[in-house]
């Protein structure tokens, strides 16, 4: 059954009466226009029957938002002038049957020419031209558009879709736009365009009860003279290519204008930059008759993450997933995430739809040809922690020059760093809607390499000098105080077992905490910025004789991604000159570990063959940047050769 909303008192609704001629059951609710109320009374697909003049965003938003709740789909029955709007409500049948001779996609904004196994014409910028849409106009097209343009005309490269309304004497129009009657522009009139359907992602707004005589000059009233269904915008918009790409498979699949809008709408809030933008105007049951033969998946999800082998994508694929009400309510909350770890140099898009009340959600993958796999595709929920990496190791790298890392040739690679990321928001921003990652690979391999750069550099400095407790050189750049008594309590030595004696230094603007602890026992120090518990490079002293020692090193990854290490090896002297009669085994290594992976480290530290008498006490420092973030421990011990 088709439910009518109508507003009381227009005579615009009054006709939607013509309807009883082809639907078996109906009902017609009555509102104000200022208002979507009695809302609980409709439990189908619904038309909003009216004049024009009457629809506002106040009023299409309430209904969207009430239809989407209920699993229901809805479209606006308008026209510019009454006798069309009964014609189009008495040739119900043929307004409902889609039968498109051609299908047509401008990409206004695209500068360059789009490969494509598709079949439609695809008109970039330099196409997009009066010749070429003159040429077709008078065709029955199925015409998804990205373009630029407002109420009163669109953006062609060489002239405009013009919004006139002909059907005014034109001197009337002038006289309220005088600029239309000395226009420079070639020029095509929306009204003489004989689209079935129309897809019009712009800021072209349909909405005339927001405009001084938009009855004059509205493109998306003119278009609807003689199209079946149009979705368009009712506000200002931002355009994506993906979405007139959407449009396209989603009609020619045959599935029905309502869902598509519904589609088009969580599209945009999921993937682009809009929250619901787009209005039916047309049957919400209309679809074309022939469709395209579309692949359908059907899964079911009973964890937060599923792996889905894809063998190839014909265009378009749908994967239906059930799953449970704690996974779609992370998906309605745009908790969720798509990607790849193939490398995938296509642009295969995808688009994540949930329909509560059917346990389901529709994981649309689509593209301009075919794409061949085999595919592994992830889809979850939750938070992707992985995609917080590269800020996590900036965010730490910035913090070095407050641990004395001030040497210009770090810094300088640090903000390189930056700057590749900063290069790459483009590419990351389409990551939201688009599974190619050719240049995402290239950009974790041009940050891998900056970051071993750095690392090599931070070693370098590390070794050239003597090991210093870094609580040395924290009171330039950070307020110094003792820690809290319960740390002092609860911290010992991990070789001694005595308590630490504990610092707590802070910057707060930073923000930036880190702990120090010292042992007066056997005087080793520790650096780091956790301890709950205490994390730093685990020493163990496993072979000793008076002129050697043999320790191992461990270090671990308790994090969800894999993590970017350096380990250095120093050693303290009382004066730096005694390091030429000791051997010390190793001096730093760059490595990554994964989740819950550890590495451990053998050190030998002996004296050399020398006729020098020796007896002292040295210290191995190990400095251990996990992603960037220093942690430090140490081990004291005597060697001679007395």
């Amino acid at each position: 059954m088709l439910e009518i909303v109508a507003f009381r008192g227009d005579e615009y609704g009054l006709s939607a009466r013509i309807l009883a001629d082809f639907l078996d059951e109906f009902r017609i609710h009555e509102m104000s226009p200022d208002n979507f109320n009695g809302k609980e009374e409709i439990e189908n697909d619904f038309i909003i029957v009216c004049n024009p003049k009457l629809l506002t965003e106040n009023f299409l938003r309430q209904a969207y938002e009430y239809s989407r709740d209920r699993g229901i789909y809805f479209g606006v029955i308008s026209a510019l002038s009454i006798d069309l709007l009964r014609e189009k409500l008495a040739n119900y049948q043929e307004q409902i049957s889609l039968d498109p001779q051609q299908y047509l996609i401008i990409l206004r904004k695209e500068n360059k020419s789009i490969k494509h196994r598709l079949n439609a014409e695809v008109f970039t910028r330099y196409e997009s031209t009066v010749d070429n849409f003159d040429r077709v106009k008078h065709k029955k097209l199925c015409l998804s558009m990205v373009i630029d343009g407002n109420r009163r005309h669109l953006h062609l490269s060489d002239g405009k879709i013009c919004g006139i309304n002909r059907d005014i004497p034109l001197e009337e129009i002038y006289r309220y736009f005088p600029d239309c009657q000395n226009c420079e522009y070639e020029r095509v009139y929306a009204q003489d365009v004989q689209a079935e359907c129309i897809f019009m992602d712009s800021c072209s707004s349909t909405l005339i009860s927001t405009s001084e005589k938009g009855e004059y000059i509205n493109v998306g009233m003119n278009f609807l003279k003689n199209a079946k269904v149009l979705i368009s915008s009712y506000r200002p918009k931002q355009g994506y290519n993906s979405e007139a790409l959407l449009f396209h498979h989603l009609i020619s699949h045959g599935f029905e204008a309502g869902e598509v809008l519904y589609i088009l709408n969580t599209n945009s809030y999921n993937h682009c930059s809009d929250y619901l933008p787009y209005i039916l105007y047309g049957f919400p049951n209309a679809k074309v008759t022939i469709p395209e033969k579309l692949e359908v998946d059907r899964l079911r999800m009973g964890k937060s993450e599923i792996v889905l082998e894809i063998d190839r994508i014909a265009g378009m694929r749908l994967l239906e997933i059930h799953a449970g009400e704690d996974i779609l309510n992370e998906v309605l909350k745009r908790q969720f995430y798509v990607f790849s770890s193939d490398e995938i140099r296509k642009d295969v898009f995808y688009s994540v739809i949930p329909y509560p009340l059917k346990n389901s959600i529709k994981l649309f993958l689509y593209s301009w040809e075919e794409v061949n796999g085999p595919l592994r595709i992830v889809f979850g929920v939750g938070k992707r922690l992985r995609e917080d990496v590269y800020s996590k190791r900036y965010f730490n790298m910035r913090k070095l020059e407050l641990l004395g890392f001030r040497h210009k040739k770090i810094q300088n690679q640090v903000h390189d760093y930056f700057s590749k990321i900063n290069e790459q928001t483009e590419v990351l921003d389409e990551a939201n809607r688009n599974l190619k990652n050719f240049d995402l690979h290239r950009l974790s391999k041009n940050l891998s390499a900056v970051e071993e750069r750095i690392y090599n550099l931070l070693a370098d400095h590390l070794l050239s000098q003597n090991p210093k407790f870094f609580i040395e050189v924290y009171g330039e750049n950070m307020t110094v105080r003792c820690a809290e008594e319960d740390l002092h309590k609860t911290i010992r030595c991990p070789y001694c077992g005595n308590y630490l004696s504990i610092k707590e230094s802070e910057n707060t603007l930073v923000p930036m905490k880190r702990y120090s602890g010292f042992c007066s026992n056997c005087h080793n120090v520790f650096d780091t910025e956790s301890v709950h518990p205490p994390k730093y490079p685990e020493i163990v002293l496993v072979h000793e004789q008076p002129d050697r020692k043999i320790f191992y090193v461990k270090v671990w990854n308790e994090n969800a991604h894999t993590t970017n290490n350096l380990v250095c090896f120093n050693l303290w002297c009382e004066n730096r000159s005694e390091m030429e009669n000791i051997y010390l085994s190793r001096d730093f290594q760059v490595f990554t570990l994964e989740p819950g992976g550890e590495e451990k480290f053998e050190v030998e530290v002996a004296l050399k063959r020398t006729d020098q008498r020796i007896n002292k006490t040295y210290c191995l420092y190990v400095y251990w940047f996990e992603d960037f973030n220093l942690s430090v421990s140490t081990y004291t011990f005597r060697l001679k050769n007395v």
